[in-house]
């Protein structure tokens, strides 16, 4: 019956949440954009990020542990989830 499902869908505030979606609403743009902030004195961010080699890229992520920055990020946003749980 349609009432019993729809009591169900109010009883999971969640029932749209998905992983992609959560993710997808952190900051983790912030994250990755601080590793790639141009350099002082930098007049063209865009010709900047234009002249980046695959390993200027890598060297940047990996100059700011990109890993335990995002890390850091999805943790704490795991800990304010089980805080609403």
């Amino acid at each position: 019956p349609p009432s019993v499902h729809s009591s169900q869908v109010d009883a999971e505030p969640a029932a749209e949440w998905g992983v992609a979606g959560w993710v997808d609403s952190l900051a983790l743009a912030k994250v990755v954009a601080e590793a790639l902030k141009e350099p002082p004195g930098t007049t063209d961010p865009f010709k900047y990020v234009l002249s980046l080699s695959l390993a200027d890229l890598k060297e940047k992520l990996e100059a700011v542990k990109l890993s335990e920055a995002i890390a850091a990020t999805l943790w704490s946003a795991i800990e304010k989830l089980r805080g609403q749980s």
